[in-house]
C-alpha cells in the first residue's frame, strides 16, 4: 500500500515529507483500530489527500506589474495571495489515481478525509 502510494507521489511530483506525514496520519488510524482490510485504501488515500493539503506549498504571492495600469484599481481590493498552479495539478493527480488505480469514489474519499481530519 505504501509502495504504490510512494509511486503515485512520484508521479505527482510531491514531497516526501508529505507521504511521510500521511503514513503517520494512516497509523494514527490503525492504532486507532479504525482501519482493517476493507477500509486501508481509503484510510490511506484520505490520509494521503489530507497531507497534500496541509504539507505542500499550495499558494504563492503575486506582485503587481508596475507596468500595467487598470482603471479600476481604486474600486478592487485585490488578494494577493494566488492558488499555486503546482499545488492544482498535485490534487489533480492524486485524485485521478485514487479514482482509477485504487477505484475508489470521490464521496467516499472526502467523508473519510473528515474522519482522518478529527482523528
Amino acid at each position: 500500500l505504501k509502495q504504490q502510494a510512494l509511486m503515485a507521489c512520484i508521479r505527482s511530483k510531491i514531497e516526501i515529507s508529505t507521504l511521510a506525514l500521511a503514513c503517520v496520519y494512516f497509523e494514527r488510524l490503525c492504532l486507532d483500530c479504525r482501519v482493517d482490510k476493507s477500509n486501508r485504501r481509503l484510510s490511506f488515500a484520505a490520509s494521503l489527500l489530507l497531507a497534500a493539503k496541509v504539507n505542500e506549498s499550495n499558494s504563492m504571492i503575486a506582485f503587481e506589474d508596475p507596468g500595467v495600469e487598470t482603471s479600476n484599481r481604486q474600486n478592487i481590493i485585490e488578494s494577493f495571495v494566488k492558488p499555486s498552479k503546482k499545488s492544482t495539478k498535485i490534487f489533480e493527480s492524486l485524485v485521478v489515481f485514487f479514482t482509477h488505480d485504487w477505484s475508489l469514489s470521490l464521496k467516499e474519499l472526502f467523508a473519510a478525509e473528515w474522519i482522518v481530519f478529527t482523528a
